[in-house]
């Protein structure tokens, strides 16, 4: 055992018994993370093992843990309202518990042990660095498929043109537009101080992602990443002004009007979604207040004599109006609650924390690691206007990984200057 060995575990042996269980919960967390893309088998398993760490530490020392003195912790309130709502005045009881039940376990707990799991700059520069590794070896996936034909993970064949890599879905390009913001975050990482050096590392390190990203042709994953972007750069990063808002969207105007095909005007025009949206409003009408049950969309529209062109679809391509078609008007305002509320509720703060790194007044880049937290937080709920069915495990967990890390830095942030070595005191040391 060498010198380094031997001061790491004497480091590990003076923490007290729950930080020893909150660096090993932060750990099985960064793995759930690296391995996510891989299949059900870690998307299943690293959750299931992450609940008893993260209840030992509600249990035993509840006074340290981040959701107790999260201001907008209450937001979760009307989140977990809306789903009991659907699921007891549901019309088909079967079909909503068979849609709610895998996110009990699998989804909506990664935000509680996110929030638990960053502490440090430190612990964000690692996960950080997990999203990167996904995105790049994803990114490297689906290069090979693009070559070969079908990627080299899972062997899963392209989805005519469009990759899929080891999603086995062209929604890979919704996940790397989500994952691609906090991956980014490794511009901060980069240890050279040469900025055509950290240009050039910066592009080699994302070039595969962002293949992925493209290639797979996911016009949601493209505005998400875009306009999340967009968004943080405006009202964070810089200052809203009308050169900064109107440059942006001049361009978005210009891709549209005349960049491929997929992304044109018309193809927006003739876009299956508009006909779901109008059975879905047709829908809504017949369960105004409390909607129909979680995830019984397409049972209700076939109920009441509706169709949609696209056959036989189990949500309306809107997280927004299925809460309306599950919940009603009651659970439509809540998830809006809580939705926007987790979006609204840090941002002043996180603002003021990285001007505050901008200007030399705070050390180190944690508000600004932060800000990519919260943009790709932000990426998911833009996804939502056009994306799947919330209860959708994946999606739901990567959204409530981002949500979750997001808070963690939120309540655990300093705006003092703090001294080096709290700056980089990891996840699970001991507290003084």
């Amino acid at each position: 055992m060498n010198f380094t060995d031997v001061v790491l575990y004497r480091s590990f042996q003076e923490k007290s018994f729950p930080e020893k269980i909150r660096g090993v919960l932060f750990w099985l967390f960064w793995c759930s993370i690296v391995l996510f893309p891989l299949g059900r088998a870690p998307q299943v398993a690293f959750p299931l093992v992450q609940i008893p760490f993260l209840l030992y530490l509600y249990w035993k020392d509840w006074n340290n843990c981040t959701l107790r003195k999260l201001p907008c912790a209450w937001c979760f309130i009307p989140l977990a309202f809306c789903v009991v709502l659907q699921q007891l005045l549901s019309h088909w009881p079967a079909q909503s518990w068979h849609s709610i039940s895998p996110n009990l376990y699998r989804g909506f707990w990664l935000a509680f042990v996110g929030m638990e799991c960053v502490r440090t700059e430190k612990d964000l520069r690692y996960l950080v660095v997990a999203f990167w590794i996904t995105a790049f070896y994803q990114g490297i996936d689906g290069i090979w498929q693009y070559t070969t034909g079908k990627d080299w993970i899972r062997d899963t064949p392209m989805a005519g043109s469009r990759l899929t890599a080891s999603f086995g879905t062209p929604r890979v390009g919704n996940y790397i537009g989500i994952i691609g913001i906090p991956a980014l975050g490794i511009w901060y990482l980069l240890r050279t101080r040469n900025m055509s050096s950290k240009i050039i590392m910066m592009t080699l390190f994302m070039f595969p992602a962002f293949f992925l990203w493209i290639f797979a042709q996911a016009r949601t994953g493209y505005i998400a990443l875009l306009g999340a972007l967009y968004v943080a750069y405006v009202f964070i990063w810089a200052k809203p002004t009308k050169r900064n808002i109107f440059i942006p969207l001049v361009l978005a105007i210009f891709a549209v009007l005349f960049g491929p095909e997929r992304i044109s005007l018309h193809r927006m025009m003739v876009d299956g979604r508009i006909d779901i949206w109008e059975t879905a409003f047709k829908t809504i009408l017949h369960s105004f207040w409390f909607g129909s049950g979680a995830s019984t969309f397409a049972n209700e529209y076939q109920a009441l004599g509706f169709s949609i062109p696209e056959g036989v679809l189990d949500h309306p391509h809107n997280i927004y109006l299925q809460f309306w078609v599950d919940g009603g008007l009651v659970s439509f305002v809540g998830i809006l609650i809580f939705l926007l509320g987790m979006l609204l509720w840090p941002l002043p703060r996180i603002r003021q924390g990285v001007k505050a790194e901008q200007r030399g007044e705070l050390s180190g880049h944690f508000w600004r690691l932060t800000a990519f937290f919260w943009a790709a937080w932000l990426a998911y709920l833009i996804t939502g206007v056009s994306g799947h069915d919330f209860y959708r495990t994946w999606w739901i967990s990567v959204a409530m990984t981002m949500l979750g890390i997001m808070l963690g830095a939120y309540g655990n942030g300093t705006l003092q200057r703090e001294s080096p070595a709290q700056h980089d005191q990891p996840c699970g040391a001991q507290a003084e």
